[in-house]
């Protein structure tokens, strides 16, 4: 695994955030993020469930962040799309990183 990928390098200020916060965090779409959780066997894999009360969808960071850097990063990339959608994934990891996103 490429060493700025590390997920103990990653430290988020919460255990888990609801999935706007997701989506802001990482820059996706929430289009992207429904196909990742069709993608998934089941939710759990990305750190998503539910909280009685809580009308959206929660997320823990660094489970989210090592499925896409297991799944999607370090994933088989055949084509075009594909390989655009990881570059924009690693620029919006190494932005989380830095703390700029």
């Amino acid at each position: 695994m490429d060493g700025i990928f590390n997920i103990t390098n990653f430290k988020f200020n919460k255990p888990y955030f609801p999935q706007s916060k997701i989506l802001e965090l990482f820059n996706i779409s929430e289009t992207t993020l429904k196909r990742y959780i069709a993608e998934c066997k089941s939710a759990q894999e990305l750190g998503m469930f539910k909280i009685d009360g809580v009308r959206q969808n929660m997320f823990e960071p660094k489970m989210f962040l090592n499925w896409l850097i297991e799944n999607k990063i370090n994933g088989p990339q055949q084509y075009d799309y594909q390989k655009a959608e990881v570059d924009n994934l690693k620029t919006n990891i190494t932005k989380l990183t830095r703390g700029t996103n």
